[in-house]
């Protein structure tokens, strides 16, 4: 299975580890994360913000940050085109534009904007509590 994990998803696994959030980043051996520079830039650009950066330290530990960042190198990263936009929110276009690069499967991501796409390019986009379902099912 071939998945693009929005930010969100990171931060709030990070925020609270035992949530469906810290689940899907916990279970992320049992699926391939893709990944892009832009989403790279994106996930690290916030987790350093000083007032997230600060918390997240407090909350999470600089270890769970540093298997986030790991994550991430492991990941596949892929160089997609440019796409024609697809979001109401533009800056959303990055996960789409990696989802079809990457031939993804699903988009898992609880942002509203990029959920209004149930279907981008064969890929679903699935709130992180339906994805951990297919997960079970897949086992």
């Amino acid at each position: 299975m071939r998945v693009v994990l929005d930010a969100v998803i990171f931060v709030r696994a990070l925020m609270n580890r035992r949530s469906v959030w810290g689940q899907v980043v916990a279970r992320a051996n049992e699926f391939t994360i893709l990944t892009s520079p832009d989403i790279r830039s994106e996930i690290v650009g916030v987790i350093e913000r000083p007032e997230l950066h600060e918390r997240l330290s407090r909350w999470a530990g600089t270890a769970d940050t540093a298997v986030v960042l790991s994550l991430l190198d492991e990941s596949e990263n892929v160089d997609p085109d440019v796409v024609a936009p697809v979001c109401r929110d533009a800056n959303d276009d990055i996960y789409f534009a990696c989802a079809a690069a990457g031939s993804a499967d699903y988009i898992v991501s609880e942002d509203e904007d990029v959920l209004a796409i149930a279907e981008y390019e064969g890929a679903r986009t699935v709130r992180a509590a339906a994805f951990l379902e297919l997960l079970d099912v897949a086992r």
